[in-house]
């Protein structure tokens, strides 16, 4: 699920989850974007990049103990317009659950342009509604989040969010989402070469004290994904050379002996052949790892 803060934009943790499902508003007490200029990057137009997820996901299974992916920071792109922005992450979510009972998305997020956490006291200080340079001089920024449908919001959804820092074209992130089941919390962490984290602890779904993360652990259908975003259609020439010449991603699972165990297949990851990007996905069944690569489709 990404979100963008202040201008709104189409995003998506919800299309894995429901069909045609469009969040990710920004909070609506941040400062808002100016409209994007007409003609600069529209769906139609064959010289863009289409915006989509370029998603790969697991089957999945009830609960697991921890999720993790690592992979290395690409360069910056070239910002050519205010709503540009590009997400890479990996989330823990649902599937087959009704509108509005889903639990949201646990995300660690690399994040490029725009994103919800400017509305944010975290996110004060990033991203080009906040930070007077990042138009001239932009940057990657990360951090751990969560973020799930709130009725009550404008937008729908409520997004929250860890400390937030900038990190450099190949520092190596490593992220994780993890269970605790004695307390019965999980924890979403991201971490760079030089150890600045973030890692706030969930305690309920949703916010709320009185749900817990075992009425879904356990029982509803849960799933992985490692997706590389772009949110809205946006010209070919900016994105990182990597992720056209190939982009890679590793992820593995830990799961809960407490529960019943699944084939190794169920949890690796599969890249979903009707995107933009080719996904190709290696995986080694002893470990319950996936190593994924992003690269630009060959007509």
């Amino acid at each position: 699920m990404r979100k963008i803060g202040g201008a709104a934009q189409v995003c998506g943790w919800c299309t894995f989850i429901l069909v045609g499902c469009s969040l990710r508003t920004g909070s609506g007490n941040g400062p808002i974007a100016p409209p994007v200029s007409p003609g600069v990057c529209v769906p139609s137009d064959p010289t863009c990049f289409p915006g989509n997820f370029n998603t790969a996901r697991t089957a999945g299974g009830p609960g697991f103990a921890a999720y993790r992916c690592q992979f290395r920071v690409p360069s910056t792109p070239a910002l050519e317009s205010r709503n540009q922005a590009l997400y890479l992450w990996c989330g823990v979510q649902q599937a087959g659950v009704p509108e509005g009972q889903e639990f949201g998305v646990l995300q660690p997020v690399l994040m490029f342009g725009a994103d919800c956490v400017q509305d944010l006291p975290e996110g004060k200080n990033f991203g080009p509604e906040n930070d007077r340079t990042y138009l001239s001089r932009p940057y990657w920024y990360t951090s751990a989040q969560y973020v799930y449908p709130d009725a009550a919001s404008p937008t729908g959804f409520k997004c929250t969010s860890g400390s937030v820092f900038a990190v450099a074209p190949g520092e190596i992130l490593n992220s994780a989402i993890t269970y605790d089941e004695s307390a019965d919390t999980m924890t979403v962490r991201v971490s760079a070469s030089d150890g600045r984290t973030s890692n706030p602890i969930v305690k309920h779904p949703k916010d709320n004290s009185r749900s817990s993360w075992r009425q879904f652990v356990g029982g509803d259908h849960l799933f992985f994904n490692a997706v590389l975003e772009v949110p809205n259609p946006m010209p070919r020439r900016p994105l990182p050379e990597e992720v056209l010449r190939g982009w890679r991603l590793t992820a593995a699972v830990e799961t809960l002996s407490a529960l019943p165990q699944l084939k190794p297949e169920a949890w690796q990851l599969v890249g979903d052949p009707r995107h933009a990007l080719s996904i190709q996905c290696a995986h080694d069944s002893s470990r319950l790892e996936s190593v994924c690569t992003w690269s630009n489709r060959v007509p």
